[in-house]
């Protein structure tokens, strides 16, 4: 089956989920329409503790 094996990953940790906000953040900012302020980043980052990348993308 193609789902035979498991793989398990650590969710990011702090200074992870801020590089990530940070990255997405710039992505976001390259973009005429939206208006993301950067301080936002840290906030996103407090209240996604244990969620995964994957999850982020959602």
């Amino acid at each position: 089956s193609r789902f035979d094996r498991k793989y398990h990953f650590k969710v990011p940790g702090y200074d992870s989920r801020v590089a990530y906000r940070h990255y997405w953040c710039e992505k976001v900012l390259d973009s005429p329409a939206m208006d993301f302020p950067v301080e936002l980043c840290s906030i996103i980052t407090n209240i996604t503790d244990g969620f995964s990348f994957a999850y982020f993308k959602e």
